[in-house]
């Protein structure tokens, strides 16, 4: 079953190093996180394979960032990884997957075969060239400040008031404002209807707004209510400053 949350928000804890052409590897606590950043081929999952082999971590990510063409030979690897994780009692989860990643889960209905952890950091703002602080706790969420954005993040159970709350402080900043929602199930009702109108203020307001690394299970309601279309998502730090 999926448990779809934020996890440890700390900073990783050794620098990224390029085990391979488009395979990046840093570590955060416990953590051993590999980041697919190449070309999704026969090769490089031959070498996912290979170095995985070699290494048996304590805790696995893996991070499918910039890699596209995925397919269901990829995510036959990805559920096989698992297995093989489970097998030796080895925590195993997949790190703020990306808009094609996230199609697969969704389409393929593989629900049930991953752990997947979102978080607003994934790989170090220093790598990506990126001056990003935080967190700060603002009227109780997390803020993260990567100019010209304004991160919030929420985590933990969200109830109405809570969630009108958010609704507010969204309409006080004045800033780009990014929005990531970790483990807030139950999902308040009527959530992504709110959302939307959230979305359509602020836009008339001339202030860019983004869902940032939405949960599965949100991202899942906004899907079947058929709103992704007036929503505008976003993936990873990087892509806010691209």
């Amino acid at each position: 079953m999926v448990t779809d949350h934020s996890s440890d928000e700390s900073s990783p804890t050794s620098e990224v190093t390029e085990v391979h052409p488009g395979i990046l590897c840093h570590q955060r606590k416990r953590f051993t996180v590999y980041t697919l950043d190449g070309d999704n081929t026969p090769e490089m999952q031959d070498k996912i394979r290979e170095i995985l082999a070699k290494d048996t971590p304590e805790a696995l990510a893996i991070h499918v960032h910039r890699s596209r063409h995925l397919n269901s030979r990829f995510v036959g690897l990805l559920i096989l990884l698992y297995k093989e994780m489970l097998s030796r009692k080895r925590r195993y989860v997949l790190l703020n997957p990306n808009d094609r990643m996230r199609d697969l889960i969704l389409i393929m209905n593989l629900h049930d075969e991953f752990e997947i952890v979102t978080q607003v950091l994934d790989l170090p703002p220093s790598h990506l060239g990126i001056s990003c602080t935080g967190p700060e706790s603002v009227e109780g969420f997390d803020q993260y400040l990567c100019r010209p954005w304004v991160i919030l993040s929420l985590s933990g159970p969200l109830d109405p008031s809570g969630f009108d709350r958010l609704l507010q402080r969204c309409r006080e900043i004045q800033e780009p404002l990014a929005i990531h929602f970790g483990s807030i199930l139950p999902l308040p009702p009527q959530m992504t209807d709110s959302l939307v109108e959230l979305f359509q203020w602020r836009e008339n307001q001339d202030l860019p707004t983004r869902l940032f690394q939405p949960n599965l299970h949100l991202h899942n309601e906004i899907r079947k209510n058929r709103q992704e279309e007036r929503l505008t998502f976003c993936y990873s730090i990087s892509e806010l400053t691209d």
